[in-house]
């Protein structure tokens, strides 16, 4: 991917691209923190602001602490009209928009109220939450950075299933949301093995490519459309590079 973007730098390509937009980034296990300084920094360099840096632990997507993650987001749930949970989410569908409530906003409504600190407090006190600073704002956009998950078993099927629901979970509350990982071994794209339905109709776009300077343009490019409308799968698809709106001659 990075090849198709060597027409022009990276600091050119993201000028005001986000333009004072505010972005939450959730971290998955097993991300390298060279690659969310580098994603962080990219958003900076878009004229956004990153006021959550969220690191999830590897006990949120173990599925044997399944019944743990559900009481925590009882818990949280209490009192919580506003969040907009069905009554028959799964625990994963129901944590997710605890933490959208705690750290994601829509449109200018971001910032910190009393029922997010008071979510934030719980997740932190739990442990099922690492935040690089204290957040000043919600995140009206939101950014995922994962790693490829575990590849084979019973395992791997849950934790495809359990992904699935949070990341949509989230991105169902944002303004526009991008997961940026590696593509499961064996599968087309990296929604593979996700709840079916999941996305519909939430903006949700996807990037394949998790490392270098073209992951970081194509996820923010990507973001951007979902966030107008367009969301979609981006990186190598088949064998060929598709870049999303505003990188690609196309424009999809």
């Amino acid at each position: 991917m990075d090849a198709a973007l060597t027409s022009a730098s990276e600091s050119h390509l993201l000028r005001d691209l986000l333009s004072d937009r505010t972005v939450a980034v959730f971290v998955l296990p097993g991300v390298a923190r060279s690659t969310v300084a580098r994603q962080v920094a990219a958003v900076k360099r878009a004229g956004g602001l990153a006021p959550v840096v969220a690191q999830l632990p590897a006990d949120l997507v173990d599925p044997s602490k399944k019944t743990y993650v559900d009481s925590v987001a009882t818990s949280s749930l209490k009192g919580g009209s506003d969040l907009g949970v069905p009554q028959r989410a799964d625990s994963y569908e129901r944590i997710g928009a605890v933490f959208a409530r705690a750290y994601v906003g829509t449109g200018n409504s971001t910032m910190i109220d009393t029922k997010a600190r008071e979510i934030d407090a719980e997740l932190q006190g739990a442990k099922l939450v690492q935040l690089a600073d204290t957040p000043v704002r919600r995140g009206a956009l939101v950014i995922v950075l994962a790693a490829r998950g575990p590849t084979e078993g019973r395992y791997a099927t849950a934790y495809r299933v359990i992904e699935g629901s949070l990341v949509s979970a989230l991105a169902a509350r944002s303004d526009g949301a991008v997961l940026v990982a590696p593509r499961p071994t064996g599968a087309a794209r990296i929604t593979a093995g996700w709840p079916p339905g999941v996305r519909k109709g939430v903006p949700l776009a996807t990037v394949n490519i998790a490392a270098g300077a073209g992951s970081r343009l194509a996820a923010l490019y990507a973001l951007v459309a979902a966030a107008n409308g367009h969301p979609g799968d981006y990186g190598v698809l088949g064998g060929r590079v598709r870049l999303p709106p505003g990188l690609s001659g196309t424009g999809s």
